[in-house]
């Protein structure tokens, strides 16, 4: 947290006292702050109830975690009492609630429970991590994909959790400050007491984007009316811990086998379900299954994580082979072996189902073409007409082999660029990675990849957008196949890749899974031959 300290010196100087959160304001509890529960197996057992305290965002984990913790020792009975959090650090810190185990995330809030004395910090241990995240409304109608984002003029006011008593806030500005844009940020910040707030602004529409934990998007309060926008990047934060620990003057004879239970297999594999990183990864189930799946080759940096996190769900591992989509699809019909086939744009979807390959399919996410150039543009590229200029090598994806491919022809030809610009090609790439080394390894000066791509590659390319007037945006499908020999499961991991979790990967891998705004849909047609 070193860095962070810089932080809260300067906001010490840059907020007045009026945004100071007073202790006895926070104390008093609102409507909605605070719940409270009881559960309990009957049997023989401990007649003590153990009490547990909670901010909100644990509710979902820690009440399945309870479930499995009475099973285990008939008889007891688990008070759980959740609050928000900035309320229950008020509260901890004056001298209520009381109880037996605590939890609480690390940053300021934790900071402020140590200094009160009311834990035992040298027992606690983190029972699982949060990602901080920057949601938009449904739909990203501002375009938010990076923190760099917020700097752009057209992103209004950002929610801002306080710095100086809050972690999503702290992590935040902390990144922005890594990233060099917090001065451009600064003036767009309304600071606020949590996290929750944050998120109420951004659902009334009296801010374009705010700071939460990411399972309170996935699965919590804000989950029908807020998308995650952005990951913090992974340089400058990492997932914030949550600590459980015993409260100071517990007796209870039960909190050390509690704390125990927290890492356990059942309970990490429940901690991962619900949109926190797991503090000790399960071990993974045994491989009774395993699922074929040809995949364009653009997606490869948010599916291996999916696969992964399927395979410790259920014990099904998923095999992905990685081509351009043109290539995916001939070896589909070559071979007819595969479960699901997902390309990088539905036109190769239309062609699999005439040749009556697909039983079922979802929209998962959606690719935006863009010029990458070199690192610091030393062509000085600042749109289509340039790529026309003679003497420049430009890299594009061949028609027949990957989906970038006929999109990039329809977009030059909008501009009336095509025969100009392919007498420029250096390359054409059959595999979408390739495209983005070749700029990268500055075998080329430019090329037309995804977004996505792009962002992955973001430390050697600069980006440079393509007007909405040529541009085309493509939508990726995930299907299930009818060679399929396990159905059933194809279907499950369909469902999965198109939940709302696998869409959190996504975005944390600069993925769009909402349709950007304003930019026509691609046409299902295929690549023009050349003659």
């Amino acid at each position: 947290m070193i860095a962070c300290r810089a932080t809260r010196r300067a906001w010490a100087m840059i907020l007045p006292m009026a945004l100071a959160l007073p202790l006895a304001l926070a104390a008093c509890r609102t409507h909605g702050d605070r719940s409270r529960q009881s559960s309990s197996q009957s049997g023989a057992g401990v007649s003590q109830p153990l009490r547990v305290v909670a901010p909100h965002f644990t509710k979902l984990s820690l009440d399945r975690i309870h479930g499995g913790f009475a099973t285990e020792h008939p008889g007891v009975e688990i008070e759980f009492e959740t609050a928000r959090v900035n309320t229950l650090c008020a509260e901890l810190a004056s001298g209520s609630p009381s109880g037996d185990v605590l939890f609480m995330v690390d940053g300021p809030e934790m900071r402020m429970v140590e200094e009160s004395g009311r834990i035992d910090s040298a027992r606690r241990r983190a029972y699982g991590h949060l990602n901080v995240v920057v949601v938009a409304p449904k739909g990203n109608p501002k375009g938010i994909h990076t923190i760099q984002d917020l700097a752009r003029c057209n992103v209004g006011k950002l929610a801002l959790p306080n710095p100086e008593t809050d972690a999503t806030g702290e992590a935040l500005v902390c990144a922005l400050q890594a990233a060099g844009i917090w001065d451009a940020v600064r003036p767009k910040a309304q600071i606020l007491e949590s996290p929750h707030v944050s998120c109420d602004l951004v659902e009334r529409g009296e801010a374009d984007a705010g700071v939460t934990y990411s399972p309170c998007v996935l699965f919590g309060h804000s989950k029908e009316k807020l998308c995650i926008a952005a990951f913090l990047p992974k340089g400058t934060s990492k997932p914030l811990d949550v600590f459980a620990a015993p409260f100071a003057d517990t007796n209870h004879p039960l909190v050390g086998s509690y704390m125990d239970y927290l890492l356990s297999h059942d309970s990490q594999r429940i901690v991962g379900s619900v949109g926190f990183v797991p503090a000790k990864v399960p071990p993974p189930a045994r491989a009774e299954r395993s699922l074929v799946v040809p995949c364009g080759a653009g997606l490869q940096p948010a599916m291996d994580p999916i696969g992964e996190l399927y395979y410790q769900r259920t014990g099904t591992r998923v095999d992905f082979s990685y081509a351009g989509a043109g290539m995916l699809l001939a070896d589909l019909a070559f071979s007819r072996r595969g479960d699901l086939y997902i390309p990088g744009e539905s036109f190769y979807v239309d062609l699999a189902k005439d040749r009556g390959f697909i039983d079922a399919e979802r929209p998962v996410v959606y690719f935006l073409p863009v010029i990458i150039v070199q690192e610091g543009n030393p062509r000085n590229i600042r749109g289509l007409h340039d790529l026309a200029r003679p003497g420049l090598r430009v890299a594009l994806g061949d028609p027949e082999a990957l989906a970038v491919g006929p999109v990039t022809q329809r977009i030059l030809e909008r501009a009336e660029l095509l025969g100009a610009v392919e007498r420029n090609v250096s390359m054409k790439a059959g595999c979408i990675p390739e495209l983005a080394n070749a700029v990268s390894m500055r075998t080329a000066d430019a090329g037309i990849v995804w977004d996505a791509v792009a962002r992955q590659h973001d430390k050697h390319v600069d980006i440079v957008p393509i007007l909405a007037d040529y541009n085309e945006v493509a939508e990726v499908l995930v299907t299930t196949l009818t060679c399929s020999k396990q159905p059933d499961e194809a279907r499950r991991l369909m469902e999965f890749i198109a939940s709302d979790e696998a869409a959190a990967l996504f975005h944390r891998y600069g993925f769009n899974t909402e349709r950007p705004e304003g930019v026509r849909p691609a046409p299902h047609l295929p690549p023009k031959k050349r003659g």
